[in-house]
């Protein structure tokens, strides 16, 4: 299998070298986001959130946060070196947004 970029854009990075991470009935990647968000205390929940709610239009997931467009672009960046995110599929966007809209 093809390497996927990182969350569907840019490089492959070394985590997803050989396979996607997919999101699965147990939470995975969300896990692994929300210790990130603790233990460094980063908001990429938050960023995520709200990157999906505005799916494809990154301006206004951006001034939704309150923050500069390239910074919700290097906050999805970061994202990715967390757990590699496959926000390409459909599926995964679903499973992902539900799960943060459970935490809520």
């Amino acid at each position: 299998m093809p390497a996927r970029g990182r969350l569907g854009y840019g490089h492959a990075g070394p985590r997803q070298r050989g396979y996607t991470r997919r999101v699965g009935t147990a939470g995975r990647p969300l896990p692994a986001i929300l210790a990130h968000d603790a233990d460094h205390g980063t908001e990429y929940s938050k960023t995520l959130a709200t990157y999906l709610d505005h799916f494809g239009e990154p301006q206004r997931a951006a001034l939704a946060l309150h923050i500069h467009p390239n910074t919700l672009r290097y906050r999805m960046h970061r994202l990715a070196d967390v757990t590699p995110i496959d926000l390409t599929s459909p599926q995964v966007r679903l499973a992902l947004r539900l799960q943060l809209a459970a935490l809520n």
